[in-house]
């Protein structure tokens, strides 16, 4: 609500969750190639993701960002516009970073409609993005949150509060990289994995 003091919020890093997928993209490059960005800048968080994301590739001299699409939540162009769009106008692209999974899920249909060798990389997590994942499909990584973490934190600490002890003004719930590997071996996609402990029982460990 407007004019409402905050006194303890429970989130993901955002700026940090944009950087590992940047992070993720350099190393698999090799620190060389040409990268295109999905981004979000009307929505705060995610913008903070494209900041993040921003900060790595800065520091990859050879990495080149030959496009950068903000999309826009109440436009007419669909995210599969927008990756139809990049993969049209950049022909030696090599990889594209997005600012959520929505985007990465449809770009991965762009990619493979467009019979191009490009690998994707989003963030949230979630089951259909496990799945494009597991089935090896372009979408190569998400930086999956913890949302059930989240509500549990935000409610604990509300409680807190109004028994009047401490809550922090910030806390940072987990997130994990998600790749293949992290699917592979599992006989079913985790729905539960945000839930505190699930993660351990899937052998996930926590990028921030």
């Amino acid at each position: 609500m407007p004019n409402t003091t905050v006194t303890s919020t429970a989130m993901s890093n955002n700026f940090g969750l944009g950087a590992a997928g940047a992070e993720y993209i350099a190393k698999r490059l090799d620190g060389k190639g040409k990268v295109a960005l999905v981004s979000l800048p009307s929505n705060e968080s995610w913008d903070q993701r494209t900041l993040g994301a921003r900060s790595v590739f800065t520091r990859f001299p050879d990495i080149k960002i030959v496009s950068e699409i903000a999309f826009a939540l109440g436009g007419t162009t669909t995210p599969r516009q927008v990756v139809d769009n990049i993969l049209t106008a950049n022909p030696e692209l090599d990889a594209i970073w997005c600012a959520w999974d929505g985007a990465a899920s449809e770009g991965t249909l762009a990619i493979r409609a467009a019979g191009r060798k490009v690998f994707i990389t989003g963030i949230d997590g979630g089951k259909q993005s496990f799945e494009y994942i597991k089935a090896g499909s372009p979408f190569a990584l998400t930086m999956a949150q913890s949302f059930y973490e989240m509500a549990y934190m935000n409610a604990f600490y509300a409680h807190e509060v109004v028994a009047g002890r401490k809550a922090p003004r910030f806390v940072i719930t987990p997130s994990y990289a998600v790749t293949q590997d992290s699917l592979k071996s599992l006989p079913e996609i985790p729905d539960t994995y945000d839930k505190p402990g699930e993660a351990i029982k899937l052998g996930w460990a926590r990028a921030l």
